[in-house]
C-alpha cells in the first residue's frame, strides 16, 4: 500500500489506527475468556494489523480497477442500487479507419491463451486521458463486453453475422447488440422469428427509446387487453411502414409468429425493407440516415438447401433477391445494415454470410466447426466444444477476439423450461400427493356414428385387443348402482383392463385375495398399490370391495 514516498491520504491513516484498536478491543477480552493468555493477545493485534491493512488495500485496489475502466464511483452506485441506463465506455477510434490501427480495445484470440497483456494506450497516452476525461464521451461505444467496446461507427451500415447453437447465447448477443444501438437511437428494424425479443419494448421505453411492437392486424382482434406500443402491419401496407421507419427513426420489434403463414411474414418483411430502401434513395447523400436490419433464426428464411425452405419458390426468390441485392450488396451505400443470426452456420445461404462482424458461439457439429476452421484458421475444435454460454470469439476488421458477451439488460423474453417450470406448474416434488382416481379423467376424443347409405356395407373394424372404441365416446366414471353389472358392460370393462389388473380381478375372483393386503401378498406388490387396484376395479363395476364380495 505504500510506495516510493507519497504523502498518505490522512483519512486512510485515521482508518488504519481506528481499526486496529477496534479490533483489539474485541479481540483481547475474547481471548482472555478463552484462556489465551499473551497467546490469544499476540494474536489479537496480528488480526488487527491484517484488517486494518487489507481494507485500505482492496478499497484503493477496487478504486484504480474503475478508474482503468474508466467508470466512476458514483456510476458504479448507480449501477449497484438497479439504475437502468447500462454503462458504456467510448473505445479508442471514432472512425473505421482508425479502429484498423487502434485494436479497438480488444485482446486479441492469438494472445488471449498466452497470458500475455496487451496495453491498449502507452503509458504517456494513458497519464493524457486520465487528465482529460470527458465524461459525456461514454456514450458513444457500445459496451458488448469487457474489453470489447467498438465505435457505433465500425458496425452501423456494416454487415455481421451471429451463430451459435440452442443455449451458447446467441439470442443475448442479439438482444445486447439491439440494446446498444437502441440507446443511440439508431432505428433498426428487427424481424423476430420466434416471439423472444418482445422484452426490449417495455412501456418506460428504457432499452428502445423509440420502440415498438409490429406484426399482424389479427394481434389486436385476439387480444383481451388493451396492447401499448403495437403497430399492425398488414402486406399492403407494409412499404409505406418500411418508409416510416426512418423519417420518424422507429425501432421495431417485427413479430413474424404473428401472421398466419410463413409466406405471409415473408412478404410483409420484404415490403418493409423495400420501403426503407425507397426512402434512402429519395435523399441525398448528406441525408441519408443509418439504420440496422436484423434477421433473427435466418436459416429458416435464408436456407442453404433451397428444398428445404417453408416458402414457395416465387416467395423465396423474391426474398433472396431483396436482402441479397438490396442489403448485403447495395445497403452499406444507402445506410442499410444487416445483421443475421442463426443456429448452425452451414444451414444459411452462404451469399447473407458476407460479414465484416462474426460472432462464433459454441457449435457441436463438424460441419459447422469446418466452417469456423475457415473463417479462423488457428481456432482449435475444443475451444468452440468447451464455450460457455455467451463465450465466443469475435472476427471484426482489426482481427479475432476471445471474449465473453455481457448478459441482456432486458428481461429474457423466450427462457427455455426446466426444473423451475415443473415446480412452479406441479408444486413441490416432495408433498404428498393426491391419487388421481379413474373418476377424475376424462376421455379426449369423441367418436360419432356415421349413417351409412341403402346398398353400402359398412367396414367392419378389427376384433379389439385391449381397447374398445366405444369407451372413447364417454368419460370414464363410476359403475351404474345396480347389484350386478350388465354382461356387455362387464366385457367391456375387462377389455380396457391392464396386465396387472386382470391378475388382481382373477384373484379376487378366485377367493385367493379378500383385501388389499392379502392382494398385496399374492401379486407381490406394495399394500398401497394393491388398494389402488382394488379401487379401481371397484369404480369399473368389476368388484364389491367394500362388500366384500365378488361381483
Amino acid at each position: 500500500m505504500f510506495h516510493g514516498n507519497k504523502k498518505q491520504n490522512p483519512w486512510v491513516l485515521a482508518w488504519m489506527f481506528v481499526s486496529f484498536f477496534l479490533v483489539m478491543a474485541i479481540m483481547v477480552p475474547t481471548a482472555r475468556a478463552w484462556g489465551w493468555g499473551m497467546s490469544g493477545i499476540f494474536l489479537a493485534m496480528i488480526c488487527a494489523a491484517a484488517i486494518a491493512y487489507l481494507i485500505p488495500l482492496i478499497c484503493k485496489l477496487f478504486k484504480e480497477q474503475l478508474i482503468e475502466s474508466g467508470i466512476s464511483l458514483g456510476d458504479w452506485g448507480k449501477f449497484m442500487a438497479g439504475y437502468p441506463e447500462p454503462i458504456v465506455i467510448d473505445s479508442i477510434s471514432s472512425t473505421p479507419e482508425d479502429a484498423v490501427a487502434s485494436s479497438t480495445s480488444l485482446i486479441p484470440y492469438d494472445r488471449a491463451d498466452t497470458g500475455e497483456e496487451t496495453d491498449v494506450y502507452d503509458d504517456e497516452d494513458q497519464e493524457s486521458e486520465e487528465e482529460e476525461y470527458e465524461p459525456y464521451n461514454q456514450r458513444h461505444c457500445l459496451n458488448l463486453a469487457k474489453g470489447l467496446r467498438p465505435h457505433p461507427d465500425e458496425m452501423l451500415s456494416g454487415r455481421s453475422s451471429i451463430f451459435g447453437v440452442p443455449g451458447s447465447g446467441k439470442s443475448n448477443t442479439v438482444a445486447v447488440i439491439c440494446e446498444e444501438l437502441g440507446v443511440k437511437e439508431v432505428p433498426c428494424l428487427l424481424a423476430d422469428t420466434e416471439d423472444e425479443y418482445a422484452s426490449l419494448v417495455d412501456d418506460a421505453r428504457t432499452w428502445l427509446p423509440r420502440g415498438y411492437l409490429a406484426g399482424s392486424p389479427q394481434v389486436l382482434l385476439e387480444a383481451t387487453l388493451p396492447l401499448r406500443h403495437f403497430i399492425p402491419v398488414d402486406q399492403a401496407h407494409a412499404f409505406a411502414f418500411g418508409q416510416a421507419i426512418l423519417d420518424q427513426g422507429f425501432q421495431i420489434v417485427l413479430n413474424l409468429a404473428s401472421y398466419s403463414n410463413a409466406e405471409e411474414a415473408a412478404l410483409v418483411m420484404i415490403e418493409m425493407i423495400r420501403g426503407m430502401q425507397a426512402w434512402e434513395m429519395a435523399q441525398s447523400a448528406d441525408e441519408r440516415v443509418s439504420c440496422m436490419f436484423i434477421l433473427d433464426e435466418a436459416a429458416t428464411w435464408l436456407p442453404q438447401k433451397v428444398e428445404e425452405s417453408i416458402l414457395s419458390p416465387e416467395t423465396l426468390t423474391l426474398l433472396q433477391s431483396t436482402i441479397f441485392n438490396d442489403v448485403v450488396r447495395k445497403g452499406r451505400k444507402r445506410g442499410i445494415g444487416f445483421i443475421l443470426a442463426t443456429q448452425r452456420i452451414a444451414e444459411v445461404d452462404k451469399r447473407a454470410l458476407q460479414s465484416s462482424w462474426r460472432f462464433l458461439h459454441q457449435q457441436t457439429e463438424d460441419i459447422d466447426l469446418r466452417r469456423y476452421k475457415s473463417i479462423l484458421p488457428s481456432l482449435e475444435k475444443e475451444t468452440v466444444l468447451n464455450f460457455e454460454p455467451g463465450e465466443c470469439i469475435v472476427v471484426s476488421p482489426t482481427g479475432a477476439y476471445h471474449t465473453s458477451i455481457r448478459m441482456r439488460y432486458s428481461p429474457h423474453g423466450a427462457p427455455t423450461p426446466g426444473l423451475e417450470s415443473i415446480t412452479r406448474r406441479y408444486g413441490n416434488t416432495r408433498a404428498p400427493r393426491r391419487r388421481l382416481q379413474t373418476q377424475d379423467l376424462t376421455t379426449f376424443a369423441t367418436l360419432t356414428h356415421l349413417s351409412v347409405p341403402h346398398g353400402h356395407i359398412q367396414p367392419q373394424p378389427e376384433p379389439p385387443t385391449r381397447i374398445l372404441t366405444e369407451t372413447l365416446s364417454a368419460p370414464l366414471k363410476a359403475a351404474p348402482a345396480q347389484d350386478t353389472p350388465s354382461s356387455a358392460h362387464r366385457i367391456a370393462a375387462q377389455q380396457r383392463l391392464s396386465p396387472l389388473m386382470e391378475r388382481a380381478l382373477k384373484a379376487w375372483e378366485a377367493g385367493e385375495a379378500s383385501s388389499g393386503r392379502t392382494l398385496a401378498a399374492v401379486l407381490g406388490i406394495k399394500p398401497n398399490a394393491a388398494y389402488d387396484l382394488l379401487a379401481k376395479l371397484e369404480s369399473m363395476g368389476l368388484i364389491e370391495w367394500r362388500k366384500g364380495k365378488s361381483s
